[in-house]
């Protein structure tokens, strides 16, 4: 089983000493994939993948998404840096509050979701091959919307080799980041600069609350073709966005933190099984979470 490398109590302090300080972003925890355990000698990249999640809790399809993006992606594009990933939790949310699970239960979940990842990689990469994913980061910002996200993480130095972040999203993400509600002057003119550097990874799929994959489409379609009022002359986002299929077949079962939370209440172990990797799963039912 795999051992969080997170205490709660030094959780705890890092969180709050974030939350009081001037820093929007920081990196909390660095997973050397030829190391395991320790960041050091990581070598930087020009490309950074983020994962931008609640993690509330992680499931099988954040799992998913963040291998396709650090192995299929990476390898069909013909990239030839390695690649990194960020797991990226937001301590403020344009839509979700912070509950149910803590911050402290969620970066665990998120450390767990990384070794899982690590393991996974190390199978699917042997050395001998390349380009061989370099680290998995395990992040923490303070703002809700993306651009803010993206901009915060250019600016900490973290990555000082950074050209292009790119951001692996569901459907209904997409849609709220092109929502001009969430931006103060209630347009979508700030979003210029974000789509000019950085890139997209829209994975499509069916789920119980939103529209089907055809109707997901034909919304990427109208980007395309500026027929969606609020991005009139911006139809060139288009090319900065990444559909992607397939990638996570769990055949009928729906498979979303909403999903994993009910399961946990109803403490339907075999479902949660199914939901979330083991050691997720494990946790959620020993610290007793998701139970209101």
């Amino acid at each position: 089983m795999c051992k969080s490398l997170f205490t709660r109590t030094e959780l705890i302090e890092t969180l709050k000493s974030f939350k009081e300080g001037c820093t929007p972003f920081k990196v909390i925890k660095t997973i050397n994939l030829s190391k395991r355990v320790t960041p050091e000698a990581v070598p930087d990249s020009e490309i950074i993948y983020v994962l931008d999640s609640s993690f509330n809790p992680p499931t099988k399809a954040h799992f998913a998404m963040a291998l396709y993006a650090m192995n299929d992606w990476q390898r069909t594009q013909g990239l030839a840096a390695p690649a990194r990933l960020l797991l990226l939790l937001a301590t403020e949310n344009a839509d979700k509050p912070s509950k149910p699970a803590s911050f402290e239960d969620r970066l665990i979940m998120m450390n767990m979701l990384a070794l899982e990842l690590a393991q996974q990689l190390d199978r699917r990469c042997p050395d001998h091959e390349m380009p061989k994913p370099q680290a998995i980061d395990i992040g923490v910002v303070k703002f809700p919307l993306f651009i803010d996200k993206a901009n915060a993480i250019a600016a900490s130095g973290v990555y000082s080799l950074l050209k292009t972040q790119v951001f692996f999203m569901g459907f209904d993400t997409l849609v709220r980041v092109l929502d001009p509600k969430y931006y103060k002057d209630k347009t979508l003119k700030s979003l210029q600069a974000f789509f000019a550097a950085n890139m997209i990874i829209l994975a499509l799929r069916d789920s119980e609350d939103g529209p089907p994959v055809s109707e997901q489409r034909q919304f990427v379609e109208r980007i395309a073709a500026g027929s969606l009022d609020a991005i009139h002359g911006y139809d060139w986002w288009s090319k900065r966005i990444e559909v992607v299929e397939k990638i996570m077949d769990f055949g009928d079962e729906t498979v979303s933190s909403t999903r994993v939370r009910a399961a946990a209440k109803k403490r339907e172990l075999d479902a949660l099984a199914q939901l979330t990797p083991t050691d997720i799963a494990n946790y959620v039912i020993n610290q007793a979470l998701y139970l209101e």
